[in-house]
């Protein structure tokens, strides 16, 4: 453990600063003047003085340790102070000049006096120890191997080459977005495993100025999203290009960082379904806080407008007349197959929007999968109508080129619904070979994106409808 003498004349600050090195793994001894922290330091031998400037303008405190053999070759490293407009000195630390401390400790120190870690033991909970501290010791370290976080709300893994962080998966995050991401959970547990995995490298920031700058976005992000104040609704975007991206917003957080026009493009498109801060924030690739501010701006041009997230629910049925479509899923069910399936053939660009609706619909549970990189079928959710009664929805990326791929999710399908005559000739020659019935959309609730709960919701129940013949 890495011994710290701290040098500062006013106790509170002292005090402050101390408890954040404890906190990170050093040992740490106190002194208020040049006359006790040589004395401190003779008895306690640090491996590193951390002094204020105001106590060594003239280095008089770096010379008399120096005078003193055992001490001579001690590093003695300057600790920040901020001041006010006044010239009076400010108590407290952001948390990036922490990290800045903690890191040029670690440099100064002797190798011998750095923590070994004993790689059997590395694991715990987040609450005890944070991923920060955990990830900086291994750095210390020169560890290789990969850190397992699980959480309440998922789990993910981080990489380490030599100490480097070289990638890092969240859920469907990748990257430093799933490192920032992850170095903001606070419960949970982890584990470290020992060794070299193979893998891409995502991350080519050394891990101490990546870690600083993580510690920066996590406070710039709670800023952003406290200011927009946006965690009970929804959002929700026209169909119209943005021509300007709008210049003259003051951010919503201190970092002055303006989303490019390209991010405003994306966001926007992806509001034509409704969508909460949370969902776009791992939908979008860019990162959390440049995502928050395009919300922002975006809002305060106009372009976007909030929806209450109680209006955004719709149910397929009427509350308590889910008995009247049970004994329909028995007449369509396919006799070889548990759960009936119903697939629904959309464009490709399409399918996102789809399962953005299908989320607002009250009888629907999401599937938690992660989406495939390529345009192929997958589960979207399935469709509860109580007392054991399930269909399964299948969402068809009607992609021509993958076309061959389409009978995977066609086989077992009772009714295959299209949305804007998706795959064209290719899937009615399909549907025909396998003798299933092909409904348009189009026909059963008229012309329109499925970007309205209710009207999905209407969908649904016409097609189960048509499929059972009524």
């Amino acid at each position: 453990m890495p011994r710290v003498l701290l040098v500062d004349p006013d106790v509170e600050s002292l005090g402050e600063v101390a408890s954040a090195l404890r906190s990170r793994g050093f040992a740490v001894a106190n002194a208020v003047d040049a006359y006790e922290a040589v004395e401190t330091a003779y008895r306690s031998a640090p491996d590193a003085v951390l002094v204020v400037p105001s106590l060594d303008l003239d280095g008089e405190l770096t010379q008399a340790l120096r005078l003193i053999p055992q001490l001579a070759n001690l590093p003695v490293l300057k600790l920040p102070e901020r001041h006010d407009g006044v010239g009076r000195r400010m108590v407290g630390m952001p948390r990036d000049e922490i990290e800045s401390v903690v890191g040029r400790i670690l440099a100064a120190c002797p190798r011998q006096s750095q923590p070994e870690i004993n790689t059997d033991e590395l694991r715990g909970n987040l609450s005890q120890m944070g991923l920060a501290d955990l990830l900086q010791m291994l750095a210390m370290n020169k560890r290789s191997g990969t850190v397992g976080v699980t959480s309440s709300i998922g789990g993910g893994e981080i990489r380490l080459d030599e100490g480097e962080i070289v990638d890092a998966t969240f859920r469907r995050l990748e990257g430093e977005k799933a490192l920032f991401r992850l170095l903001r959970e606070a419960n949970g547990s982890f584990a470290f495993n020992v060794g070299r995995s193979g893998g891409p490298r995502r991350i080519t920031t050394s891990s101490h100025g990546l870690l600083m700058d993580a510690m920066r976005h996590a406070d710039e992000v709670r800023e952003a999203r406290r200011k927009l104040d946006a965690d009970d609704v929804a959002f929700l975007a026209p169909k119209s290009p943005i021509e300007e991206p709008p210049q003259s917003v003051s951010p919503v957080s201190g970092s002055g960082e303006i989303p490019s026009g390209a991010l405003l493009e994306d966001v926007l498109r992806r509001l034509r379904a409704p969508r909460t801060i949370d969902e776009l924030l791992d939908d979008v690739a860019a990162s959390d806080l440049a995502i928050l501010e395009a919300v922002h701006m975006l809002e305060a041009a106009g372009r976007v407008r909030r929806v209450a997230l109680g209006d955004l629910a719709a149910r397929i049925v009427p509350e308590g007349g889910a008995a009247a479509l049970r004994p329909l899923v028995s007449r369509i069910a396919h006799p070889a197959f548990s759960t009936p399936r119903l697939v629904i053939a959309t464009p490709p660009r399409r399918l996102s929007l789809l399962v953005a609706t299908l989320q607002r619909l009250v009888e629907v549970s999401s599937s938690s999968e992660t989406p495939p990189r390529l345009d192929v079928a997958r589960k979207l959710g399935v469709l509860r109508l109580g007392e054991g009664v399930e269909i399964e929805l299948v969402g068809l990326p009607a992609h021509d080129a993958l076309a061959p791929t389409w009978p995977l999710a066609l086989s077992g399908a009772f009714v295959v619904v299209r949305v804007a005559q998706a795959g064209g000739t290719a899937l009615e020659a399909q549907c025909e070979a396998l003798e299933l019935r092909l409904v348009e959309a189009d026909t059963l609730i008229g012309p329109g994106d499925l970007i309205e709960p209710e009207r999905l919701a209407t969908l649904l129940r016409r097609t189960l409808e048509v499929a059972a013949g009524i």
